[in-house]
């Protein structure tokens, strides 16, 4: 299917396009029941997408991989200090929760690298990657975890930005050159790209 398709179907006429409504899109359309998400932080993806009228009885398995490093945003060092494992465990215990709500929605607390190792080959209808954005992580995410995607589902990911117009510079690098800059979809909300594999 060419990128003009499968484009129409993740165009949003909200106020607000988030990464999720892409995500909406896809689902939707071509029906995709198991899904995984590489750095899921507080879960909004999933809370979002397993409410949306168009996509919860679809999906049978959403899966949120993210190890919860204990990172705290933007502190001054001192109380980075203070706050370092406090702010990790507080993310995983906020997207957990969610277990609870949405029977579809499963957490592992564990790197990329080796949740990947967890999953059978072709297991996946759709893989987001919104993990670390730094060259190397995002090169092994799209290698690890793409043989696990089947044909015709999606391998996805969030700051596909152009370069030097963003701190994720390396996503778009990573990303056109293991597709190729012809093979991307960019799909105009929220910096979302994703790729089909044939």
């Amino acid at each position: 299917m060419k990128k003009e398709e499968i484009l129409k179907y993740v165009t949003t006429k909200r106020a607000q396009p988030y990464r999720w409504v892409a995500l909406e899109g896809l689902i939707a359309k071509y029906k995709l029941k198991r899904i995984v998400e590489i750095g899921i932080h507080k879960a909004w993806c999933p809370i979002h997408i397993l409410s949306c009228p168009e996509t919860k009885n679809i999906i049978e398995e959403y899966w949120g991989i993210d190890p919860y490093f204990s990172k705290a945003p933007c502190h001054v060092p001192s109380e980075l200090d203070k706050q370092k494992v406090v702010w990790g465990d507080f993310r995983y215990e906020h997207a957990l929760k969610y277990t609870m709500k949405f029977p579809q929605f499963r957490l592992l607390r564990l790197t990329s690298d080796k949740a990947s190792r967890l999953f059978s080959s072709e297991y996946f209808d759709l893989i987001f990657i919104d993990g670390d954005h730094g060259h190397t992580c995002v090169r092994n995410d799209i290698l690890n975890w793409s043989p696990l995607v089947r044909k015709g589902g999606f391998i996805t990911g969030h700051d596909y930005t152009p370069v030097g117009k963003c701190r994720h510079n390396g996503v778009r690098e990573v990303v056109d050159d293991i597709f190729g800059k012809e093979n991307v979809i960019v799909t105009g909300i929220d910096s979302v790209w994703a790729y089909r594999k044939e």
